[in-house]
């Protein structure tokens, strides 16, 4: 959208889909990656190659974006006390950088959960969860990305309704 239209009208869309998980797997195995490590560079490339191999040569982020889902799993815990909730926000909203990365985590999380419940044709109550917190995630993006609204505010109001 934020391209001129006298552009965009000159422009050919090309969608690419991600690769079938045993693409991935043999694609891992010519790197030598280990065995142990492909199921879980798999599970967290989602079908992107370049994803994989860049999580094959650096697996730390892995770890790290495991962090990052475990720590939104406790901050969205109804057991944590609101200054918590509000002290990550600022944390993540102070650079700018930082809460991006959070954000596209969290939505490659949800994303992959939606999958996994969806996988044998069977879509239950829980499906609707993750469906909702993918929409309230993308519309905060939505706001962080393209208006000029206070990046902390977004975050804490996303927080606390998730």
């Amino acid at each position: 959208e934020a391209i001129f239209d006298t552009i965009r009208s000159r422009v050919q869309r090309i969608k690419f889909f991600p690769l079938k998980n045993k693409e991935i797997n043999f694609l891992l195995q010519n790197l030598k990656c280990d065995k142990k490590k492909i199921e879980e560079i798999i599970s967290f490339s989602f079908g992107i190659p370049g994803r994989a191999v860049e999580f094959a040569l650096n697996y730390d982020r892995i770890k790290l974006r495991k962090d990052k889902i475990k720590k939104l799993a406790e901050i969205i815990s109804f057991k944590k006390p609101f200054y918590l909730k509000f002290q990550y926000a600022k944390e993540i909203s102070d650079e700018p950088g930082l809460l991006r990365e959070n954000l596209e985590i969290w939505l490659s999380y949800l994303r992959n959960l939606i999958l996994e419940k969806t996988k044998n044709n069977k879509i239950d109550n829980s499906f609707y969860k993750p469906k909702s917190f993918i929409e309230k995630i993308e519309k905060a993006f939505y706001l962080i990305s393209k208006t000029n609204v206070n990046d902390r505010m977004i975050i804490e109001n996303l927080i606390l309704n998730i």
